[in-house]
């Protein structure tokens, strides 16, 4: 797990392409102060050719996240900083990927915030589990947060509170 880099641009939409997304901007993978990307890499653990994209020097690259802030509140979502787009290749799912990347983006939030929201379609179970299992909680469920539409008519804000064991800002 690493802070992506705009290097990482033709990879990390080499695994998007493989998941079926829409290709990432290199200003997603681009530093800002206030956001951050990350890259789930393996060493190895997978065959050959089993995931896209180039390999990178330690290891394939798994899947990739970002996170968003929304300086104005929306309907039920707060302003605040999101977790936002998560891809993990189809074939390194289920094997922790997701999680490590949600929790690298945690920790960051974390050193910035008190809150961490997210925003997901009501029909995504693993996405819901996901985040309910990291401590999350619905705060707010409706058509449409932050300029986001869902399949089905129907998103939920979910909001996680930094546990007191992590140093804030």
């Amino acid at each position: 797990m690493r802070p992506a880099v705009p290097g990482d641009l033709a990879a990390v939409n080499a695994v998007v392409r493989a998941a079926g997304r829409p290709d990432w901007a290199a200003a997603a993978l681009a530093p800002r102060p206030d956001r951050i990307a990350v890259v789930a890499l393996a060493g190895g653990a997978l065959a050959d050719g089993e995931l896209a994209g180039p390999a990178q020097a330690d290891g394939r690259l798994l899947g990739c996240a970002k996170t968003h802030v929304y300086p104005a509140p929306d309907g039920g979502a707060p302003a605040g900083h999101y977790l936002g787009g998560i891809v993990v290749h189809p074939a390194a799912r289920r094997r922790g990927a997701g999680r490590a990347l949600t929790e690298a983006r945690l920790a960051w939030i974390w050193e910035r915030a008190d809150a961490a929201y997210c925003i997901t379609n009501a029909r995504n179970a693993a996405s819901i589990a996901l985040h309910v299992g990291l401590g999350f909680r619905q705060v707010a469920s409706g058509a449409s947060f932050q300029g986001v539409t869902f399949d089905g008519g129907r998103g939920l804000v979910l909001e996680a509170r930094r546990p007191a064991s992590c140093a804030g800002p």
